[in-house]
């Protein structure tokens, strides 16, 4: 993708469910700045692609990544990474992200007390989809193994929107997903039941749904973090311009109001 250093900057995506936020967000900070951002979508590898080019890219803050902070915290003690951590400075958190555990039509309980009993009455044969092997569903699930004392057989999948399709034709029995539009439509429209979600209190958008601190698993009440990172040895100077004008359009009520409106 052709970008023209003196009038673009560009953005390496390296989630797919948070493309559409991105957008809005760089499309508002272009403006800022009186430049056009270029989106390329990196997704893949958990959030490693976009990072490993980010890595590459000239320091001179014309080329900023989105990612969740796992490829930083998570991935590298699991696996090798194919960049030095050192060669990216993280800029800020933009934003924090709670999941929702639910159920799929595999498994008809009500509620997370009938989903303990009914992993631990079938030991291994529950099985949970997860967006890759290094996610946020991934320590849900290691920690509610070691808390409430289910084993439950965690299935990989490269992506978000198959993992959905699957959960509601009831390929597998259980799911944590990032909120999103998408997966609350599919629990109001009763396609999956939703047990319980994370984060410090109970969502505006699913009210009725208490938080698994509530439940009895604050171990597992985790929550994503995403956030702008940036090649390293840029500019102290230009990384304190690009801080500001994100924090201005952040804080700017209408870019609120606009992500509020996409769930």
């Amino acid at each position: 993708m052709k970008v023209n250093a003196a009038t673009d900057s560009q953005l390496l995506n390296a989630l797919k469910v948070a493309a559409v936020s991105m957008i809005v967000l760089y499309g508002e900070y272009g403006r800022e700045l009186g430049r056009s951002v270029v989106v390329e979508n990196r997704a893949g590898a958990e959030g490693i692609i976009a990072m490993q080019t980010l890595a590459r890219a000239q320091p001179d803050g014309n080329t900023i990544g989105f990612a969740a902070v796992s490829p930083f915290s998570i991935t590298p003690h699991v696996q090798r990474l194919p960049f030095a951590l050192d060669a990216i400075t993280p800029l800020m958190v933009v934003m924090y992200s709670p999941a929702v555990l639910v159920t799929t039509p595999a498994l008809r309980v009500k509620n997370i007390q009938e989903m303990v009993a009914a992993a631990k009455a079938k030991a291994g044969m529950v099985r949970a989809g997860n967006s890759g092997s290094v996610s946020l569903g991934t320590l849900i699930f290691h920690e509610l193994h070691k808390s409430a004392g289910i084993d439950i057989t965690v299935v990989p999948y490269k992506g978000g929107g198959q993992l959905l399709t699957d959960a509601i034709g009831g390929q597998f029995e259980l799911l944590v997903m990032n909120i999103n539009a998408t997966v609350v439509q599919s629990i109001n429209e009763g396609k999956l039941t939703a047990l319980a979600v994370s984060g410090p209190g109970r969502l505006p958008s699913l009210a009725g749904v208490p938080t698994l601190a509530e439940q009895g698993y604050p171990s597992a009440d985790l929550i994503s973090a995403f956030g702008l990172f940036l090649p390293a040895k840029v500019p102290q100077e230009t990384v304190d311009a690009l801080s500001k004008s994100v924090n201005e359009v952040i804080a700017d009520p209408l870019f609120q109001a606009r992500l509020a409106e996409m769930g």
